[in-house]
């Protein structure tokens, strides 16, 4: 088990900075991508979860 905690640690990390890049190019203001900044680095983890079940929407044209 141990032996593939890098792995998902890479994969933990490549969601999360998608996750990042996401808020970042979100329309939100700048304290709500700050929050959601601190939520992601303090909460690795759940964070990209967080974002995506709960994060704000594009709209479709």
């Amino acid at each position: 088990m141990f032996q593939y905690a890098g792995l998902w640690l890479l994969i933990v990390l490549a969601f999360n900075m998608w996750a990042w890049l996401s808020v970042m190019r979100s329309g939100t203001g700048l304290m709500s991508r700050l929050i959601w900044t601190a939520i992601l680095f303090a909460f690795p983890g759940i964070g990209f979860v967080a974002w995506f079940l709960i994060g704000p929407r594009e709209k479709l044209a």
